[in-house]
């Protein structure tokens, strides 16, 4: 599987979506969000400062659309 996205490169070198970057192609490895925390940890129930979420007791939706070769992500 493969997907190409628009990216702009991180503070630390990493790709983070952007509209109107660069287009590359992932084939495996990791795409950042545009407002990836740096210092995010991989816990359980850890969150980044910007990170998309619903109000408690409410749920995130993502919604995926796929047509022909383009595939839209929306959450919330």
């Amino acid at each position: 599987m493969q997907i190409t996205s628009e990216v702009v490169l991180g503070p630390v070198n990493r790709p983070r979506w952007k509209p109107g970057g660069m287009s590359q192609v992932f084939t495996g490895g990791q795409l950042w969000w545009s407002r990836h925390d740096l210092e995010f940890k991989e816990l359980l129930d850890a969150r980044g400062r910007e990170d998309a979420e619903s109000p408690l007791g409410e749920w995130t939706w993502v919604d995926c659309l796929c047509q022909g070769g383009r595939i839209t992500v929306r959450v919330n």
